[in-house]
């Protein structure tokens, strides 16, 4: 199985093989009607791509997003505050995924509808909601 890291840059290649034009970045999904692809049905980027290839899609959009210090220091300083009941995360384990890729999102628009690929690794996940967690009580990254 791929690390993120090695997805990552499958995907830039797959794009690039596709000749698709390359946003670097992504908007936030909050932001209006969003579609995530099925990947327990069609795990392949190919598909996905072949897909944006038949809706004339000429640009993708790519981001991911890597685990850095300072989201190690927000954790901690999280986990010792108001909030260490409510998460699963243990930063003492959230060291050894420094540097690592934690999310990776390819995409396209099409009709006002954002289409999603998305790989996210748990922990990170359980970085998001530990965010998510907070956003409405207290600061955040």
């Amino acid at each position: 199985m791929l690390t993120l890291e090695e997805e990552r840059k499958s995907i830039v290649e797959a794009v690039a093989s596709h000749n698709f034009k390359v946003f670097w970045g992504a908007p936030h999904p909050f932001h209006g009607p969003t579609l995530y692809w099925n990947r327990q049905h069609k795990p392949e980027v190919e598909n996905f791509l072949s897909l944006a290839k038949a809706c004339k899609i000429e640009t993708v959009f790519i981001d991911w997003d890597e685990l850095r210090d300072r989201d190690l220091e927000w954790v901690k300083s999280m986990l010792d505050g108001p909030y260490s009941g409510e998460s699963a995360i243990d930063a003492d384990l959230l060291v050894q995924h420094v540097g690592s890729t934690g999310r990776i999102t390819l995409g396209y628009f099409k009709d006002g509808v954002c289409h999603l690929y998305e790989r996210m690794t748990p922990w990170f996940d359980e970085l998001l909601r530990l965010e998510d967690s907070t956003r409405e009580s207290g600061p955040h990254r």
